[in-house]
């Protein structure tokens, strides 16, 4: 595709979104930067300050930030009527992509299936990491050769805008339940949008899913994959299912069960996932600040065999957490904080969880903490929630917690 001299509109002002801005100025193209939120001290970029100004430009192509929903977009379906093709950055960056193509969905247990990947392939291959784990596609793929294998978080976001043009060799569904309501409205139409992931794949191309999603409908060739307990560094049940995916796709590029077994023993802990910090005053601290759903956050407690006090709480993504609270014998005490706090209180109470503790904010959280543990406690830091009422990301978040551990 020849961007050279094509007017060309990124929406959405992320990294992914300026990550697609050089990269299709790079091609010569005729570029702008929009964003729904106000920009400042954004001197490198062509930026349009207002949609009105969008309109006065006839654009060729519109490349779709992951952070700007399309559903009842008006700006968007303006976009469309133009007659401009709308794309993805994940499409774009996909598109000048050389090699294998390696794409992971799922709610949860992405970040560490493509970190586990990585660290299984990088000497066999000139691997790349890229995606929703923080490396836009746009800002790799020209570094690409037919030798590479590229190995690409993908997320629900960035599945909205997929065309034909998108078609992975290797694409897995991790799993599938309830998150992001806030954003795709209903749990139907998040699920639709995991599965574009393989809507263009082909005989030529593999679908790997867990047992229960086996019924979904592609023309890749469709591969079960079943847990199995492996050693490793990861804790919990749900990160053997995790394991096996990496194991079968490494199998499908050539890797040994010996080679991946030698590699999984050297494998740590994706940060901020399940991430053990130690021991203070007899206290053990481990931090799962990715967690940021109900589901993440029930496979935490129940990989830890002992109850534990648990943190929960930041915006609300229009999820339920009943499925928590039903743990009762799991949890010695919830602490709750921000955003959700009422929610979450409610739906404890729902269930019948009385032991609750509520605040406003993670600060005040923190210090009452810090008062009420005892030796032998067990913190488990998994918010079950998206960060965004106090902190930019997940990431953000888990260095605030992991701060608070070092200072106790």
């Amino acid at each position: 595709m020849d961007f050279a001299n094509k007017k060309v509109l990124i929406y959405g002002a992320g990294i992914s979104g300026k990550s697609a801005y050089k990269f299709l100025a790079n091609k010569c193209a005729e570029v702008y930067l929009f964003s729904d939120k106000k920009l400042q001290n954004e001197n490198e970029f062509n930026v349009l300050d207002s949609f009105s100004k969008v309109m006065q430009i006839k654009f060729d192509y519109v490349v779709l930030s992951p952070g700007v929903s399309i559903i009842g977009n008006k700006n968007i379906t303006k976009l469309k009527k133009t007659g401009a093709l709308i794309l993805s950055e994940l499409e774009l960056g996909y598109l000048f992509c050389r090699g294998k193509f390696v794409a992971i969905t799922g709610t949860n247990g992405k970040t560490t299936c493509v970190s586990l990947l990585h660290h299984a392939l990088k000497d066999k291959y000139d691997t790349f990491l890229c995606g929703n784990i923080g490396t836009p596609i746009t800002s790799i793929c020209e570094q690409t050769t037919d030798e590479s294998v590229i190995v690409c978080e993908v997320s629900s976001f960035m599945l909205e805008t997929v065309s034909p043009n998108f078609k992975p060799f290797i694409s897995a569904i991790l799993n599938i339940t309830p998150d992001h309501i806030s954003r795709h409205k209903t749990f139907d139409e998040y699920y639709k949008t995991k599965l574009k992931i393989t809507n263009f794949q082909n005989e030529q191309d593999y679908l790997l899913l867990p047992a229960n999603l086996w019924n979904i409908d592609t023309l890749a060739k469709k591969l079960v994959v079943v847990g199995k307990k492996y050693k490793s560094n990861l804790i919990g049940e749900f990160n053997d299912l995790n394991i096996a995916f990496c194991e079968k796709i490494c199998e499908l590029l050539n890797i040994s069960k010996k080679e991946f077994a030698s590699k999984l023993k050297t494998f740590s802990p994706v940060e901020f996932r399940l991430q053990y910090l130690g021991k203070k005053r007899g206290v053990t601290y481990i931090n799962d600040s990715k967690s940021t759903n109900p589901d993440s956050t029930v496979c935490a407690i129940k990989a830890i065999k002992k109850p534990v006090i648990v943190l929960l709480g930041g915006s609300d993504k229009g999820n339920n957490f009943n499925q928590i609270f039903e743990l009762k014998n799991k949890i010695k005490l919830a602490i709750i904080y921000g955003q959700t706090a009422d929610i979450l209180e409610n739906d404890a109470l729902f269930c019948g969880f009385k032991n609750i503790s509520k605040f406003n904010n993670l600060k005040e959280a923190l210090n009452y903490l810090k008062i009420f543990t005892k030796r032998r406690d067990i913190v488990l830091f998994s918010p079950a929630c998206a960060s965004y009422d106090e902190f930019n990301n997940y990431v953000e978040r888990g260095k605030y917690f992991n701060n608070y551990f070092k200072n106790i």
